[in-house]
């Protein structure tokens, strides 16, 4: 498992200089390539990365897809949003970002695309390859843990090849997606399962874990109510039961859904019932739902039954998916003292020395060491367990001002160079402009002042340090 690098908004105010690795770099160059297709800014949700020819993550997913959203954030021609569910069609025209990667002999070919959303055209693509050793060396895991091959994978996701469509199955559409864009886990992190139906039904879920063992997820004895809305988010678990752990063993899980216009019949016997999964069993669930049907359909009524399925994979937990270097602040009391606050801000909890420590909210679990000189930050970002919202709330932001530089032309080109160097976006003149990088995004003006407003940043760093480094830096030191 690899920690993905990149730097905070210190080193992008700073001109403490780290370099990118190969692998990011290639990642950037195929994201910005992306981002050049269009001529105006566009808004793009994060899709999944999977392996070719399957619905399956990995550890290479899980970089990918952090790798992609910090870059695709920096890119001018992308706002990046949560992603919309449901078939309706958005104006102006809306994006995901998406795509797949296979090893072949000592080289993984990825492929990222920008589709539209929702129905998924390909609007452009762009192809770059990674040395296979480059990856095992960094650390990177280009399978499940518990997958040798690509083709076993295939043979797992070929049980639930669903029978031939009837014709009308388009009016009982069921969408089901977990609450990880990735589809990765670490092991103990909380599972939620989301579905949107196109009608009125009741569902069945199904969880095939590593091992290959197949339980009915929900209903179940605790809550028996599957009855699903039309066109309204439901999320399993359901009070009382509060949480589905991902737990060992590591690596490829399935999840099954099954929805029908009418209830299911003998649900109580499949409450406690464990199967080997297979082919055949997956086949048995749907002939015994069908044959409980068929006397509704018997009685005149006419009965739809319609299914999905997704994989998600269970990842070591010793390993955390970002790591952030800063340098060390001048009062490291101080600013330890406002990340506390911060987090305790987000109904977390905090603790730690100048030395070490670990903190935890509601989205994000992390650790942090003190150095001589650098502050290293390690973080995982959560599973939401919650309802998604259709698209992501903007942040209220944040404004401050800085006193006029004597040289402002000079301070503005400073500026832009050293952001453009680590990746970032800037756009400006001495009059006004805007910024991205490393997650950090805002606007300046200058009259009598300058004028920042802070737009988006990471949720665990405080404006107060944001803006305190700002402020140190255009006063040059």
């Amino acid at each position: 498992m690899k920690k993905i690098f990149f730097t905070w908004i210190f080193i992008i105010m700073t001109a403490v200089s780290l370099t990118a690795s190969g692998i990011d770099e290639k990642v950037k160059t195929a994201v910005d390539d992306l981002a050049a297709f269009f001529t105006a800014p566009i808004e793009v949700s994060i899709g999944g990365i999977f392996i070719e020819d399957t619905k399956t993550s990995s550890d290479l997913s899980l970089f990918l897809i952090n790798t992609i959203k910090i870059h695709a954030s920096n890119a001018a021609e992308f706002k990046v949003v949560e992603r919309r569910r449901g078939a309706i069609r958005l104006l102006p025209l809306k994006g995901i970002i998406t795509g797949e990667f296979v090893q072949r002999g000592k080289t993984v070919h990825v492929t990222l695309r920008v589709v539209s959303d929702p129905d998924e055209r390909v609007l452009v693509s762009k192809d770059f390859t990674i040395s296979a050793a480059e990856l095992k060396k960094e650390g990177y895991d280009i399978l499940p843990p518990n997958i040798k091959t690509v083709k076993e994978i295939k043979k797992k996701e070929d049980m639930f090849i669903p029978p031939a469509a009837p014709p009308d199955a388009a009016l009982l559409k069921i969408e089901a997606w977990p609450n990880s864009v990735s589809n990765t886990y670490f092991a103990g992190d909380q599972v939620a399962i989301n579905l949107l139906a196109a009608r009125n039904c009741y569902v069945k879920v199904y969880r095939i874990d590593a091992q290959n063992k197949m339980q009915l997820l929900f209903p179940n004895q605790l809550n028996r109510d599957n009855f699903l809305k039309a066109n309204t988010i439901s999320s399993v678990p359901k009070y009382p039961v509060s949480v589905i752990a991902a737990k060992k063993p590591l690596g490829m899980e399935h999840i099954f859904v099954q929805v029908s216009t009418e209830q299911f019949p003998n649900l109580e016997k499949e409450f406690t019932e464990i199967k080997n999964a297979s082919r055949n069993t997956i086949n048995e669930t749907r002939d015994g739902s069908l044959a409980g049907l068929a006397g509704g359909a018997s009685s005149g009524k006419k009965i739809m039954t319609v299914e999905t399925h997704f994989s998600i994979t269970i990842l070591d937990a010793a390993n955390f998916s970002e790591s952030y270097s800063y340098p060390k602040p001048e009062n490291i009391a101080e600013a330890l003292n406002s990340v506390r606050g911060e987090i305790i801000n987000q109904g977390g909890g905090f603790d730690g020395n100048e030395r070490e420590g670990s903190f935890r909210t509601n989205e994000i679990a992390g650790s942090y060491s003190v150095s001589r000189n650098t502050v290293m930050l390690y973080l995982r970002e959560l599973p939401r367990t919650d309802v998604p919202r259709v698209m992501s709330v903007p942040m209220t932001g944040h404004v401050f001002s800085i006193n006029k530089p004597q040289n402002v032309p000079q301070a503005i080109q400073t500026v832009k160079r050293r952001i453009e160097r680590r990746g970032g976006f800037f756009n400006g003149n001495e009059e006004e402009g805007m910024f991205k990088a490393s997650g950090i995004s805002g606007r300046y003006s200058v009259s009598n002042q300058v004028t920042v407003s802070i737009t988006d940043k990471p949720k665990v760093i405080p404006y107060a340090l944001i803006e305190y480094e700002i402020k140190k830096y255009f006063r040059g030191k």
